[in-house]
């Protein structure tokens, strides 16, 4: 049995376990929770509902968020009870579990979740050292992980790359080449890293099909997660331009709230940084997406320019600019008196 406690796409993890057991003769089967989902509101009967048969004697369970690790205790208690060997994993839990090497490189067994496309990783870790991060606490520095074939199905011609850092590894420019050759359609999904964009990469990128992780539209993914970085980030949109991608191809993580207490989050922290930041690439057509830190909800201001950057669409007001839109949903959601922050 693999239970998925909150993987917004397929579970690789799961996956690679699937074919594991699969090719050993075992029976498989996937349990997805609700995404809202929580243990006071949990009952057994939910689980009855989404489990065929209780016939099953493992029990892999993956967490991949901090926040659902009371989750997914929960539900590995409630499988003990019906007698079942289990084990935990996943970031959310344990940053040091990793599965075994001859389960780490199967082919994913994709139709667990009716998956269209590949995913997988060509390299793990990360040169860089973000205080925020969990990528090179777990994985360390950057090394080349699987190759393309062993993950990419023969019949999928679309791949997610799950990297942390693709562009930091020495053979990056050769594992770019690959998806050119391949022609195939490639979401970067986890994001490129801005700083390390130069003439050579960019040409190469421009090559590549690369797309949102709907595979519909043209998207590179990339971040920009504090002030002190501005000018490579300039200096990176600029060098994607010249080569052909166009800013409105490009969508930027912004980390908001990373180590700012509430009462420190005043309007002119958040004019200075958060808004600026959104402002710059917003205005040159590149579309901007927040992530708060560790999805705190503890400042009001923050939790409603991140509903209206991300999700508010029809309240972006052209006529009033973007501060002015901004500061007129902000008071219409929560009658503030802007004047007092």
């Amino acid at each position: 049995m693999l239970v998925d406690v909150d993987s917004v796409w397929g579970n690789l993890a799961l996956m690679k376990l699937g074919a594991y057991h699969k090719n050993r003769g075992d029976s498989v089967q996937l349990l997805r929770f609700p995404k809202l989902w929580r243990p006071k509101l949990g009952k057994p009967i939910q689980l009855q509902i989404k489990c065929n048969s209780y016939k099953f004697d493992k029990v892999y369970i993956s967490c991949i968020f901090t926040r659902n690790r009371e989750k997914a205790e929960s539900i590995a208690s409630m499988m003990r009870t019906f007698g079942a060997e289990v084990e935990v994993g996943g970031s959310g839990v344990n940053l040091e579990k990793w599965l075994p090497n001859d389960v780490e490189h199967q082919m994913p067994l994709y139709e667990l979740y009716n998956m269209q496309y590949s995913v997988g990783f060509l390299t793990r870790g990360c040169v860089r050292r973000c205080p925020w991060c969990v990528v090179w606490r777990k994985e360390g520095d950057i090394k080349v992980w699987s190759p393309l074939k062993e993950f990419l199905h023969p019949k999928h011609d679309k791949v997610m790359l799950l990297d942390n850092n693709l562009l930091a590894h020495p053979n990056s420019k050769d594992l770019l080449l690959q998806l050119v050759s391949r022609r195939l359609q490639v979401c970067f999904t986890q994001g490129l890293d801005i700083r390390l964009i130069d003439d050579e990469n960019a040409k190469i990128l421009r090559l590549i099909r690369y797309r949102d992780t709907e595979f519909k539209t043209p998207r590179l993914y990339f971040s920009w997660d504090t002030l002190e970085i501005e000018n490579e980030v300039y200096r990176g949109i600029e060098t994607l331009k010249k080569h052909g991608i166009p800013p409105h191809h490009l969508f930027f993580y912004m980390l908001c709230a990373y180590n700012v207490k509430a009462e420190n989050y005043t309007w002119d922290y958040f004019m200075q940084n958060d808004f600026y930041r959104y402002e710059a690439l917003a205005k040159i057509g590149i579309k901007p997406f927040i992530m708060k830190w560790n999805g705190r909800t503890d400042i009001k201001l923050l939790n409603a320019f991140t509903k209206w950057v991300n999700y508010k669409h029809k309240a972006k007001r052209k006529d009033l600019g973007l501060l002015n839109s901004f500061k007129s949903y902000f008071n219409y959601e929560y009658n503030v008196n802007l004047e007092r922050l």
